[in-house]
């Protein structure tokens, strides 16, 4: 395993790339793009071109005074698409150098080449499908951000709130969502109908930006409507490249001109780039059972391996029998069709130690073996198939039943996502209303997830022997996981590796939207391929990436225990926060990891979801508009006067406590998540009674409605 990670992991990162380029050609070329399909003919084809090794010199039979032959040009590489195969000869093949040595696999790893190649199409399908109206927002938004003018002096006194124009964020989110709903359904959308709120005062840029709407949909007609993303996801990728090009050019500009680039607005691969790290080496399972009978199945306590169709040297006897008979007898010695699956299926039962149960512990029940396991040498990830379907088979006839208001405006993507959260929160209520008595919750927690403070959670009166509210942040999961002192480690580390930490940090990124682009970092990156490789691949390096998520795993199961402990079955009430889980400014937080804990749970009975609109900015006790607690500030600061004088000033301010809320009506001060929690048990009771969502926490739209 450990001779096959190196090669494999390389192979990997070099064929994302090849991908890649190849997609940027063709596109260039205005090419038709290849077929994508799931079996993943296409990425297998590139892990294989880049495997390819120059065949070697013939040696000289005598010795010769004549000066040695060059060596014999490299042959080219057997590929069923030519096109392909051209891309990687003439742009790929020369950023490599003279002195480049492809990697090199044993032909054994050729299923999990396959298995690779179909992590990659599925990679790329998610990617596409998951990020495509995402960054049509964000170019909507940078558009209409370049066409408005700037801020002006007096504009500037809303500080944080306004953007680079002169455009506040909320009317400049209002506005490029209002462009992106009209592409999603392939309306025709007039700048001054469609966005006269925001962008009344400059019907320059409304018309700005309707033309740039326009011109989308005239040059990628197959795109809009937006639908079926998932199972035409290529067609998809020109579009993509439009928007790479403009975000790498406002980029560009706004390095030359050494000011911030606009929130949000990054570089993006068309197709997913895999890093250098290990890769997980899948074994099916003949060859697991290979590695199962060589260390011995006994010990196990597993029945004994059936003969194999494989025999020795024939005896004399038998040298005379028949062709017909030893076929029969062949057959006879061939294991039966499920002894595979059931033997893989008792390994698994006696390694976890859950012969009875047959299942991993925290996972559903009737999950079964996959026969597969992916490796790095060091951490190991077993493969179960869940399974599928409802746990009550009424429910798919009530979700049939109930649909969307008839006069509901669906155009407020926020108001059909709180409808969806709503029904579905309804109908685990009177799921668990029809459950016997002794199943049934005995206690509820309703939590409010965050980004710095993970969880939230507020306790009914019911819960024994534990706090009313409890909290969960991500200093103390990080904490608990050992993430801090993992990357004084690995920073230890690569400080001893010599410059490849300074090569590194000066490689051009690899998200171009140009062929040259992407070359550029090819020459670069492809000299240190070994060199990565062997720094990422090291051993002391796969175990700590285990051991860190071991313990990530241990302390999302202890805070999950806090937020849910023991002894009472627990009914665990979720916000359904929708927000970036790396915001800027933010380290990623892991709030959908801890929900999922919080679910597997063995005495936690259902985590409903409940849509968090106005949860935050409604007293919990008057429901009524709250505003945030104030706190006085010296700030210190340079200001340009009206004549373009600088100078310097220093006064008290007042600012906004974030956490911290003050409902002038009841006089009473909460703190923010707390009584957004509180707010969503009552939501949640309200929609159990059959009620309805409260009309306090109705979103804009359908409270206006």
């Amino acid at each position: 395993i450990d001779a096959g990670i190196a090669p494999l992991t390389q192979m990997r990162a070099e064929a994302s790339r090849l991908a890649n380029l190849h997609v940027l050609r063709l596109l260039d070329e205005g090419r038709p793009l290849p077929v994508m399909g799931r079996s993943g003919v296409f990425f297998e084809r590139c892990l294989s071109l880049v495997a390819a090794r120059r065949p070697p010199p013939k040696r000289a039979r005598r010795a010769s005074k004549k000066p040695a032959p060059p060596p014999p040009p490299p042959k080219p590489p057997k590929c069923r698409d030519p096109l392909l195969a051209d891309t990687f000869v003439r742009l790929y093949a020369p950023c490599r150098g003279p002195d480049y040595e492809p990697p090199a696999y044993a032909p054994s790893w050729n299923q999990t080449r396959k298995f690779f190649a179909r992590d990659m199409v599925r990679d790329a399908r998610t990617m596409v499908t998951t990020t495509l109206v995402r960054r049509l927002t964000k170019a909507a938004r940078l558009r209409i951000a370049q066409l408005t003018p700037k801020a002006t002096a007096s504009d500037a006194a809303g500080g944080d709130a306004w953007g680079p124009s002169g455009l506040p964020w909320a009317a400049l989110a209002k506005a490029s969502h209002s462009v992106v709903d009209a592409l999603i359904r392939g309306r025709a959308w007039d700048g001054a109908a469609a966005a006269a709120a925001p962008l009344a005062a400059w019907p320059g840029a409304a018309a700005g930006v309707a033309a740039w709407a326009e011109g989308l949909r005239s040059s990628f007609p197959a795109c809009f409507p937006i639908k079926k993303v998932k199972a035409r996801w290529v067609q998809y990728l020109p579009l993509l490249r439009r928007l790479c090009a403009e975000f790498e050019a406002h980029i560009a500009g706004c390095e030359a001109a050494r000011v911030p680039c606009m929130r949000g607005v990054r570089r993006f691969s068309l197709l997913p780039l895999c890093d250098w790290t290990p890769a997980h080496i899948r074994i099916d399972g003949q060859q697991l059972l290979l590695l199962l009978g060589a260390a011995g199945l006994d010990a196990l306590g597993l029945p004994p391996m059936p003969k194999s169709g494989k025999r020795g040297a024939p005896t004399a006897a038998s040298s005379h029998e028949d062709a017909e008979e030893e076929e029969e007898e062949e057959e006879e010695d061939k294991p039966p069709p499920g002894w595979m699956v059931e033997l893989s299926e008792l390994a698994w039962r006696a390694v976890a130690g859950r012969r009875a149960a047959g299942r991993v512990p925290g996972e559903a029940a009737g999950s079964r073996f996959s026969r597969t396991i992916e490796t790095d040498g060091v951490a190991v990830s077993v493969g179960l198939l869940r399974p599928c379907g409802r746990d009550d088979p009424g429910d798919e006839e009530e979700a049939e039943e109930e649909g969307p208001p008839a006069d509901e405006d669906w155009d407020d993507r926020l108001a059909r996502l709180t409808w969806e959260m709503d029904a579905e929160a309804a109908r685990t209520a009177r799921r668990l209303a029809a459950l016997p008595p002794e199943r049934q919750p005995e206690c509820s927690v309703a939590i409010d997830p965050g980004n710095t403070m993970l969880a939230t959670g507020v306790r009914d009166g019911d819960c024994r022997d534990a706090p009313a509210v409890v909290r969960v942040s991500s200093a103390e999961y990080r904490h608990r996981a050992g993430m801090d002192r993992a990357a004084q480690k690995r920073q230890r580390w690569a400080a001893a590796a010599g410059d490849l930490e300074a090569r590194m940090t000066a490689l051009p990124s690899a998200k171009a939207a140009a062929v040259e682009g992407l070359q550029a970092h090819l020459r670069a990156a492809l000299p240190l391929a070994r060199r990565l490789v062997a720094h990422f691949g090291a051993r002391r390096q796969r175990e700590l990436r285990f051991t860190g998520h071991v313990k990530k795993a241990t302390a999302l199961h202890e805070l999950a225990l806090r937020l849910a402990p023991k002894g009472q079955r627990t009914l665990v009430i979720y916000g359904g926060g929708s927000f970036s889980t790396s915001m800027r400014g933010c380290a990623p937080c892991a709030y959908r990891r801890l929900k999922a804990a919080v679910a597997a749970l063995p005495h936690v009975v259902a985590v409903p979801e409940v849509a968090e609109p106005n949860t935050s900015c409604r007293c919990s006790c008057c429901r009524r508009e709250m505003i945030h607690a104030k706190e006085v500030v010296w700030a210190e600061r340079w200001r340009r006067d009206a004549q373009g004088q600088e100078r310097f000033e220093a006064a008290e301010r007042r600012r906004d406590i974030h956490a911290v809320k003050v409902c002038q009506h009841c006089s009473t001060t909460w703190n923010r998540d707390v009584n957004a929690a509180k707010n969503i048990r009552a939501i949640y009771e309200a929609l159990a009674r059959g009620e309805g969502r409260p009309q306090a926490f109705e979103t804009r739209r359908r409270a206006a409605a």
